[in-house]
């Protein structure tokens, strides 16, 4: 009894009991009747290959941004500070400016990646994934003892912290910046930017 051991959509593999293979049209029997010949092909003409032993696996390529690898952009600074990591940051007219709710500032694209970026330097920026930080690294972000709230979805106040409650004052923007999975793991999860 012959056993389909692969398939790609047009073509199977389909193997027999004598471990001989062959390669079949999975074509609808409607569409090779448009075509006498594939008909005639398959049936007078099919393709078989033999079943080779598992080959050994060649070397690795090159090496590539896995699954787990923070997403980073780079950007240039316009703060007088410096931008310490975990920091939201927006982009303000070409360049990287505290984030806050005020609304010139609207609109966090990530957290600060790097351990620092200094007044008007380079760096970069985390855009997704997770970033953990240690309770008193997240204390200075938050500006709040404890510093991020497990569970909760956070956003930026007026200043530029990340805190677990929404702006709710008019004029103020609520942009959200991610969800704290624990209290030293950030999920960046940007979204867009509603004013007040």
């Amino acid at each position: 009894m012959p056993v389909i051991v692969g398939d790609t959509g047009t073509r199977s593999v389909v193997v027999d009991a004598s471990r001989t293979a062959a390669i079949v049209s999975n074509r609808p029997v409607s569409a090779q009747l448009d075509d006498r010949r594939t008909i005639e092909s398959l049936a007078q003409q099919p393709r078989t290959v033999g079943l080779a032993s598992p080959g050994i696996q060649g070397p690795k390529g090159e090496p590539g941004a896995s699954a787990g690898e923070p997403v980073t952009s780079s950007y240039t600074s316009g703060e007088a500070a410096p931008l310490v990591r975990g920091t939201p940051v927006s982009k303000v007219n070409g360049v990287l400016r505290r984030a806050t709710s005020a609304p010139a500032q609207a609109g966090v694209i990530g957290l600060v990646f790097d351990p620092s970026i200094p007044p008007g330097g380079a760096g970069r920026v985390q855009i997704a994934g997770s970033m953990v930080l240690t309770v008193a690294e997240w204390e200075g972000i938050t500006g709040a003892p404890g510093g991020i709230v497990a569970e909760a979805t956070h956003y930026v106040d007026a200043v530029g912290h990340l805190v677990a409650q929404a702006p709710s004052a008019a004029g103020e923007v609520v942009a959200p910046v991610g969800l704290a999975v624990s209290n030293t793991e950030f999920l960046i999860e940007t979204g867009p930017a509603l004013r007040l």
